[in-house]
């Protein structure tokens, strides 16, 4: 979340929380197996591809940031666990 709220796009391995699935399915960044050194090869140039216009992935991903991880929503989660 911190990242996103940064605008940066993100590296992540698959299957970590709901982030590697968002980041796949928005384009924000790229979902690696890091032990496949091809894939590290593949996911070089996807980000290179994606920060070729970085104003624009920067304010798509701070939107996306704001969709998935605003404070309103971990409001609502400590709420409804909390009280």
């Amino acid at each position: 979340g911190e990242y996103w709220a940064m605008g940066l796009p993100v590296v992540i391995s698959p299957n970590i929380s709901d982030d590697s699935g968002i980041i796949e399915k928005e384009k924000t960044g790229v979902v690696l197996n890091f032990c496949n050194k091809k894939e590290i090869i593949v996911a070089v140039a996807q980000i290179d591809e994606l920060i070729k216009d970085e104003a624009f992935l920067k304010s798509r991903i701070r939107k996306i940031a704001g969709q998935y991880r605003s404070f309103e929503i971990a409001e609502k989660n400590y709420k409804a666990i909390y009280g």
